[in-house]
């Protein structure tokens, strides 16, 4: 019974004397409160649709740790409006836009399942995806201020959406300090709370005009609510596993990697490993890397086997660190190399780091010159391949090149050699080299410390890499991320001219 036919009766029976006014008022308000009470389907699917469809906007700001909670208040809008859709155009343009902020949503999870989330292949995408989220997002708020409207006018209520309004404007606040870098918690908690509270008004008001509507359209849907919600879920969950799967390593270069037969190759490495420099090592030397260490006066080496203990992953490595002096005119130019080679065979999952605290690190008597060079190297059916790091960073810098800041009262910065290997080889090893000028002549030591991080699991979300992580190691002193595991090792060359 709708309110014309409740109107209509009323008068029907007052006019026929079925029952006196008292009691035919006693009747309507029992009706309307009995009403009020029930909270009609109408109602309750357009107050699950508009509280659903603001929980997008403030969580949209926590995409990396709110997944599960995303995913299922975006199903919840979706199955909500896909039942009103047929009710007014309004509710059929907001139910066709949350489908697609859904689907830009997936794309988005998709990306930061990868480890190109961090670098700036997907870096600028994921901005215009949250950004056209946002404006979907509005757009429908507008849509539902229509719908409101529309059916104020029909029930002759005050035509005015304030809540509508100040929604919009506070959720404004919250991106804008989002965007701005605003660190302070109180501003957020305080934002918060006010957009909580309107929420909780416009969710009333929703019930109020929504309870005023007894009769629905009947939404002809080709598949049930569940089987969409099923594809829903399953879609999402097989999309971000694929992506975690296939795209959770560095696009490295690898090459076929030959012996050089030139002479002259030959025999400035002869001259090497003669002054002292590792035989097992001088192979894996690119030529131009021989090119740049070819004229060193003295060679000190020093090697250390180091074990993972981690429960799922039980490796040992072999760390070689090799100082290589060169006289100059003004002072006494060193050229260090830190060589690491996998002694059995690990399962690589993604991402792999290594970082080097370099002598100059924390010590006045030491200066950074020169650029850091090397190659990664591995070999499969009895062939030698070879690879530069997909990038060597300082410790201030990250993947997408922008600088953050750690350690700022020191001068120089350690640095992070980040790549990944195929799992289809063996004998992994690699190598970084950075250059070195001590200041006086001084009898000094030479520190040198390395610490590889090694992923351990494939199955991270949202990806993570091992540079990170080793930022992290360095921020907090332990490795406190399970799904990676740290080794180190230090070399100290002591009284050196």
């Amino acid at each position: 019974m709708n309110d014309k036919e409740i109107y209509d009766m009323y008068f029907s029976d007052k006019e026929n004397n079925v029952c006196d006014n008292e009691l035919a008022d006693e009747q309507i308000n029992e009706f309307y409160l009995k009403s009020r009470k029930e909270n009609t389907n109408y109602s309750k699917l357009l107050q699950r649709a508009i509280l659903t469809i603001s929980l997008t906007g403030i969580l949209i700001q926590n995409i990396n740790i709110t997944i599960a909670v995303f995913i299922v208040v975006f199903i919840v809008a979706i199955v909500s409006l896909r039942a009103l859709k047929e009710q007014s155009k309004y509710l059929k343009y907001v139910y066709i836009l949350t489908f697609i902020r859904c689907l830009i949503f997936l794309i988005s999870l998709s990306m930061i399942a990868t480890v190109y989330g961090e670098i700036n292949i997907f870096k600028t995408p994921l901005t215009y995806m949250v950004i056209a989220n946002y404006i979907l997002l509005f757009i429908s708020i507008f849509y539902i201020r229509a719908e409101f409207i529309s059916l104020k006018a029909r029930f002759g209520m005050k035509q005015n959406s304030i809540e509508i309004v100040a929604f919009i404007i506070c959720l404004l606040a919250m991106i804008f300090l989002a965007l701005s870098g605003y660190k302070e918690v109180f501003l957020y908690i305080v934002l918060s709370i006010i957009y909580t509270f309107i929420v909780y008004k416009i969710v009333s008001m929703a019930k109020i005009i929504g309870n005023n509507i007894t009769d629905m359209k009947k939404a002809n849907n080709v598949i049930s609510d569940k089987f969409l919600i099923s594809i829903l879920v399953v879609f999402s969950i097989g999309t971000i596993f694929a992506f975690n799967m296939f795209f959770s390593s560095y696009p490295m270069k690898w090459t076929y990697m030959g012996m050089n037969d030139n002479n002259d190759m030959l025999s400035m490495k002869n001259e090497l490993v003669s002054k002292g420099f590792p035989k097992s090592i001088v192979d894996d030397l690119t030529d131009i890397d021989v090119l740049r260490l070819d004229g060193a006066k003295r060679i000190i080496t020093s090697e250390d086997i180091v074990k993972n203990n981690n429960n799922s992953s039980n490796s040992e490595m072999k760390i070689t660190c090799v100082a290589l002096r060169y006289d100059d005119m003004d002072g006494c130019l060193w050229k260090v190399l830190n060589h690491f080679e996998w002694l059995d065979k690990p399962d690589f999952y993604g991402t792999e780091a290594f970082m080097i605290q370099p002598t100059y690190y924390q010590s006045r008597d030491w200066d950074n010159i020169g650029e850091k060079f090397g190659a990664l190297l591995y070999e499969k059916n009895g062939s030698t391949y070879a690879s530069p790091f997909y990038s060597i960073l300082r410790e201030d810098e990250s993947i997408s090149g922008e600088y953050i800041s750690i350690n700022d009262m020191l001068k120089e910065k350690r640095f992070i050699a980040n790549f990944s290997f195929p799992n289809d080889g063996e004998k992994y090893r690699g190598y970084v080299i950075y250059s070195t000028e001590k200041l006086n002549k001084k009898k000094t030591n030479i520190y040198n410390k390395v610490d590889y991080v090694h992923q351990n699991t494939r199955l991270i979300f949202p990806a993570r890499t091992a540079f990170k992580n080793i930022k992290d190691i360095m921020l907090r002193g332990n490795n406190y991320y399970k799904n990676f595991v740290d080794v180190n090792s230090i070399f100290k060359f002591s009284d050196i001219y």
